[in-house]
């Protein structure tokens, strides 16, 4: 997940349309669409970057690693976590285990 989907999740998990968190931020609306594109915060000014850590109640570190971990996409993890909740408990105890396996063997 890069910075900007990241950003996107936190503004949807507060409930907020991306024109109420541009108020909030006091940020223009059209200049946080312009910010939230693919790519697009890097060259965002640091001032505006800076409001909207502030509003989510992020640190900058936060948002820079960001870009450093990749997720699966959200439909992703909502299918896997969808998936697992419909397994009886002893199941659910064999697939996290499995992934754990996984982990040790990716690299």
């Amino acid at each position: 997940m890069g910075r900007e989907e990241y950003i996107k999740e936190l503004i949807d998990k507060r409930g907020l349309t991306i024109k109420d968190f541009s108020k909030q931020a006091n940020i223009p609306y059209t200049t946080l669409l312009s910010m939230l594109k693919d790519g697009a915060l890097g060259g965002s000014s640091v001032d505006n970057v800076i409001k909207v850590c502030k509003t989510l109640e992020i640190t900058i570190e936060e948002l820079e690693n960001q870009s450093k971990v990749k997720y699966k996409t959200s439909k992703e993890l909502k299918e896997i976590n969808f998936i697992f909740s419909k397994l009886k408990p002893k199941f659910q105890t064999y697939a996290l285990s499995q992934l754990k396996g996984l982990l040790e063997i990716q690299d």
